[in-house]
């Protein structure tokens, strides 16, 4: 009876247009989940980007046009908010390895600097992180943007430098990264002229927040050489996406990195739509769920381009994207 009820509700019409391995997994792996009862409906997240709530302070003026100089930083042990660092290292953490060290240099020296500095940056850093996961805060970076400046950008903007861990504009870092000493300091001359390496190891810094865990070879060859856009920022977020992206890794090693990287697009791309079809945060192993079958069907409708042929019968611009979605979703419900 529950599956005549889906071939009169006209799923079944839809699933055999699309000729692929979506209706196998739903009819054999979520239609029997939901006469037994086995799986629980998971609480989503009210609609809205996923970082609506993380935000970047712009500098602020008194009435007379003088700059409010209150920038904060997070100290690297207590977590604290802080606007004199050094001042409150050396003061409550003067029994740190680290700030015992930058104590046996003079004051204004530049070894001293050099060791404040980078504590400094390691705390903001890992700020950060938090402020990124929690997907709520204030995102400390080592340039304010201007208030017309801001209005351009995303947090997609901003990176860490592989070297101080500081937070600025990607686009920026190559020009940074030839001028920073803590970046010359772990990477040789040949490394520091690559632009691509730097991003790929600034990319790196952000992997790993998702859930997922993988070796460190698949983070360095396939995830952070993916396009860096909207697209693969979604994919490197979801954990069952760098899942599908690992065991594809295993099978066929890192010569076989564009197919990967495309396999986990193309999951990105069906999780955007399917975004915009419940008009929520969903992620993929919410989509996996029998109750989001209607879901399903209908963002692979909508990524596929499903349209009326002449003589009225269903047709799909892209339908190879709608059969390698139903076979991916096949390969994740098995993690």
């Amino acid at each position: 009876m529950l599956c005549a009820y889906y071939i009169m509700g006209g799923y079944w019409v839809v699933l055999v247009d699309l000729n692929c391995t979506v209706a196998k997994f739903f009819m054999h792996t979520c239609i029997p989940s939901i006469a037994a009862g086995q799986r629980k409906k998971r609480k989503t997240k009210a609609a809205g980007t996923r970082y609506d709530k993380v935000t970047i302070d712009i500098p602020r003026k008194k009435a007379n046009g003088r700059r409010i100089w209150d920038k904060k930083h997070s100290c690297f042990y207590c977590e604290k908010d802080v606007s004199k660092m050094a001042r409150h290292l050396e003061d409550v953490h003067n029994d740190e390895r680290k700030v015992m060290e930058a104590l046996t240099y003079p004051k204004l020296s530049k070894q001293r600097g050099f060791i404040f500095e980078s504590l400094t940056r390691h705390g903001d850093y890992l700020h950060n992180l938090k402020v990124l996961h929690n997907k709520e805060g204030s995102l400390r970076v080592m340039r304010k943007p201007t208030q017309q400046q801001s209005e351009g950008r995303s947090l997609s903007d901003y990176g860490p430098c592989p070297g101080c861990y500081g937070f600025l504009i990607k686009s920026d870092l190559w020009r940074h990264c030839q001028k920073c000493e803590h970046y010359k300091a772990v990477t040789d001359q040949s490394e520091s002229r690559q632009r691509g390496q730097m991003q790929r190891d600034s990319r790196l810094l952000l992997i790993g927040d998702a859930g997922f865990k993988g070796d460190q070879k698949f983070s360095s060859e396939v995830l952070t050489t993916v396009q860096d856009d909207d697209i693969s920022q979604v994919a490197r977020e979801d954990w069952l996406i760098c899942t599908l992206g690992y065991d594809i890794f295993e099978q066929h090693g890192a010569s076989q990195k564009k197919v990967i990287s495309q396999s986990m697009r193309t999951m990105a791309r069906f999780l955007q739509s399917a975004r915009d079809v419940t008009s929520q945060n969903v992620n993929l192993e919410d989509m996996i769920a029998p109750e989001m079958f209607d879901t399903v069907v209908s963002a692979v409708h909508s990524l596929a381009r499903r349209s009326q042929s002449d003589r009225s019968y269903p047709k799909y611009d892209i339908p190879s994207l709608a059969l390698k979605v139903g076979n991916y979703l096949c390969h994740v419900q098995v993690f």
